[in-house]
């Protein structure tokens, strides 16, 4: 019977850890996914107030500061743990923002133009996404 124990209890024991290691990599899939989207919530709050801002301005802001400020300021403006969102390109007739987290080797660059198109996705933001050069 212990010839057969052996080779059972191995079997079990492996399934255990393949078990464990298939968890932790799952919960690891799910931090990055939290992260992209903290970075997609910060991003969509800026193409809510560059919108508001262009209705209002017929140009786009320049920085972020500008979209803090009624009309502008009713999406949340502040970012999110982690996340950078930077001002790139501002005119009247585009804008351009660069997204970061502390904890992605990515930066998502998202633009728009006059007049401002629909509010993308938040799937579609990670399209956006390209790791650093």
């Amino acid at each position: 019977m212990s010839g057969i124990l052996r080779p059972v209890l191995l079997v079990i024991s492996a399934l255990v850890i393949i078990g464990l290691v298939g968890r932790r990599m799952a919960r690891g899939d799910r931090k990055v996914d939290a992260y992209y989207a903290a970075l997609r919530v910060d991003l969509r709050s800026v193409v809510r107030a560059q919108a508001g801002y262009y209705a209002a301005r017929h140009r786009y802001a320049p920085v972020l500061d500008s979209l803090a400020v009624a009309p502008f300021g009713g999406v949340h403006m502040g970012p999110s743990e982690g996340v950078q969102i930077t001002i790139t390109r501002a005119d009247e007739y585009s804008w351009e923002a660069v997204g970061t987290h502390t904890l992605l080797a990515t930066r998502c660059v998202y633009g728009d133009s006059a007049p401002p198109r629909p509010i993308p996705s938040f799937s579609a933001f990670r399209d956006y996404c390209t790791s650093p050069p």
